[in-house]
């Protein structure tokens, strides 16, 4: 009896080993690869063509503020330079010469054209170029803004490039 009773609880024993140490392999999967979805942060008409980069930045410090974006090859870029005496959300500042002196400027450069030709900003004192900032956040190092100005080449005033609906969002320094 105590030799029947030995055996009846190895079967039992080893029955549950087998029966638990036995599962179904699970499944792997391999998980999906997400891509991130890069946004434009800085972007522009030039004379109707649009403009448009992923690496637009800003630079803020003692009182000057500047916004840049540079297409993917370098080939193309625009920096508005502006002075201010404070920032706040919906205040703009011309682009220009006005009665206080220059307190912005707007450049474009194009590599694409031989000789390399750089634009800047008009001193006419009549302009309509404008930088406006629409957000603000000091804590967080963003800014973010609308622009327009009409640009003439440095090497011949007959030249000009305007420059409509530029947005620059979220630009870090």
């Amino acid at each position: 009896m105590n030799k029947i009773l030995k055996t009846t609880a190895l079967m039992i024993i080893l029955a549950t080993i087998v029966f638990v140490g036995c599962k179904k392999d699970e499944e792997t999967t391999t998980p999906e690869t997400v891509t991130p979805t890069v946004t434009d942060n800085f972007k522009a008409k030039i004379d109707g063509v649009d403009y448009t980069t992923t690496t637009g930045k800003a630079t803020l410090y003692s009182g000057v503020l500047m916004v840049q974006g540079n297409n993917a090859n370098n080939t193309k870029s625009m920096i508005i330079y502006m002075v201010y005496d404070s920032i706040a959300v919906n205040k703009t500042f011309p682009i220009g010469e006005n009665n206080t002196g220059i307190n912005a400027k707007g450049y474009y450069k194009d590599s694409n054209i031989e000789p390399s030709t750089e634009f800047e900003s008009t001193n006419d004192g009549l302009t309509t170029d404008k930088i406006t900032i629409t957000k603000f956040d000091a804590a967080g190092k963003t800014i973010s803004g609308t622009f327009n100005f009409t640009a003439v080449d440095q090497d011949d005033p007959n030249v000009k490039k305007v420059i409509t609906t530029g947005v620059f969002t979220d630009l870090k320094w």
